[in-house]
């Protein structure tokens, strides 16, 4: 099944383009990611502060937590220290939000970043792949 994208050609009819793999949506939409976006709404309800009240105690303006909370801006990991912080919340208890909202780990997904050996696919500081000892090739 593939993913639809609108497009409009020159005569101004729309038409549909059709990709031809399934795309993965962006972590931004994760089923964890929108956990830990309530997790910290239902915080900052639980202190009775307002999203005009959060954005001066941050320093930043009250469209910065809305576009967070709303999923449209993306929150980094200094960021999200900084609203708990205001929220008064435990960082660590919303990471744990984010851990039980996780979906089944595949290990499949790692298998290409492993060499056909097994050892881990990387490369030291001169460009060179190291050998089983560790210490670089050529």
């Amino acid at each position: 099944m593939g993913r639809f994208a609108p497009t409009w050609t020159c005569f101004g009819y729309l038409r549909r383009l059709t990709y031809p793999v399934e795309m993965k949506p962006k972590s931004i939409h994760s089923p964890e990611y929108r956990a830990l976006l309530e997790w910290l709404r239902k915080c900052r309800k639980k202190r009775d502060l307002t999203m005009r009240d959060v954005g001066p105690l941050l320093g930043l303006p009250h469209s910065w937590v809305q576009k967070t909370e709303s999923g449209e801006r993306r929150l980094d990991v200094a960021e999200y220290v900084r609203l708990c912080h205001v929220l008064g919340a435990d960082p660590g208890e919303g990471l744990g939000v984010v851990e039980a909202n996780l979906g089944p780990y595949t290990p499949a997904a790692d298998a290409s970043l492993k060499a056909a050996d097994g050892r881990p696919r990387y490369r030291t500081k001169g460009g060179k792949s190291p050998t089983a000892d560790g210490s670089p090739s050529g």
